[in-house]
């Protein structure tokens, strides 16, 4: 008979998505994300990290030093949820300020928009048509009789919601202190979407360097949180002594308290165990073509903004009053 082993392998360096998840779609009214794999030494325990968006950890706040996998980590959350719900179950609005990884999402069926640090207007309208999608989901909800999210996701799946109802929306900025800083118009934007936005399937998904990047008012609304290697151990939640055993050189290797306090290690956006951990964009062009393939001739509506030009006889003046004149397109719906 074969002896049971002591100890379990330690965490592995590089893990696979495409280990975790299964095959089947997920379940209607769940918003599970898979993001690696816990170690819980006391118990002799590892288990996929998944992270429930329907309850107190609806928006969620990543903690990481430079260089420690908090791009990646996105990377993953938004493809495993992409794998699992139909595009228009889960869309994504990405605001890139890290390195450029979200970039190799945009040909990804599920995301409306990928805004980098260069698209001042783009990224405008993006935040923009997360809070103009609040205020219409408000109305519906209203107009429908649902009184909550769950009823929501439950009225989509009967098929009593118009067919171009979305399911949970996610706005996710990487980078949210540099953003934060250069344009502080977002800040009061964002705050506002992350305060609102889970009572009606809006999740705020941010990467930070430091705790204090995210304004105090700010703060309440992210009931999640996950933290990669700090450079000040003392800016732990999970306490400098657990923070302290995360490797220097052991990228995606962090802490959450879900299921207990416990290191993790951050899957790779890929499906395959020889994948090049090097080369992310690499692993996000051949890991997004196999999500799309299985979700064939769907494609989420795209962010658009305000063309240069515009003649007259393109305005609609059906809803005009009399003295009203059309003059132009506005960025607000």
């Amino acid at each position: 008979a074969q002896v049971r082993p002591v100890w379990l392998d330690p965490l592995p360096e590089q893990l696979p998505l495409g280990r975790l998840l299964g095959d089947e779609p997920a379940a209607p009214g769940t918003v599970d994300a898979v993001l690696g794999l816990v170690d819980d030494p006391t118990h002799q325990a590892q288990f996929p990290l998944v992270w429930d968006f329907t309850g107190a950890r609806a928006n969620m706040l990543v903690v990481g030093s430079p260089a420690t996998g908090k791009s990646v980590l996105l990377a993953s959350m938004i493809t495993s949820l992409a794998w699992s719900y139909a595009p228009g179950d889960v869309v994504f609005y990405c605001i890139d300020y890290g390195g450029g990884t979200l970039r190799g999402l945009e040909g990804l069926a599920h995301v409306a928009s990928v805004a980098g640090r260069l698209d001042a207007e783009r990224r405008g309208r993006t935040v923009n048509d997360v809070r103009s999608l609040i205020d219409e989901r408000e109305r519906m909800f209203r107009e429908h009789g649902i009184d909550s999210m769950a009823g929501w996701r439950r009225a989509r799946a009967e098929g009593r919601l118009p067919a171009d109802a979305l399911g949970d929306v996610f706005l996710v900025v990487d980078g949210w202190g540099i953003l934060r800083d250069e344009d502080d118009a977002m800040d009061w934007a964002v705050s506002d979407i992350a305060a609102r936005g889970p009572a009606y399937g809006v999740h705020v998904v941010l990467t930070v360097t430091q705790s204090m990047q995210v304004r105090i008012r700010m703060q309440p609304a992210f009931g999640g949180r996950i933290e990669m290697r700090l450079g000040d151990v003392f800016d732990s939640e999970f306490g400098r002594e657990l923070m302290k055993q995360i490797p220097a050189d052991a990228p995606g290797r962090g802490l959450s308290d879900v299921g207990g306090a416990h290191q993790f290690q951050a899957a790779l956006p890929t499906d395959t165990d020889d994948a090049d951990r090097s080369d992310v964009q690499g692993m996000l062009e051949a890991w997004v073509g196999r999500i799309n393939e299985r979700w064939p001739d769907r494609q989420v509506s795209q962010v658009q903004t305000l063309p240069e030009n515009v003649w007259l006889d393109e305005l609609d003046r059906s809803d005009l009053e009399r003295w009203e004149v059309p003059i132009g397109f506005s960025e607000l719906n």
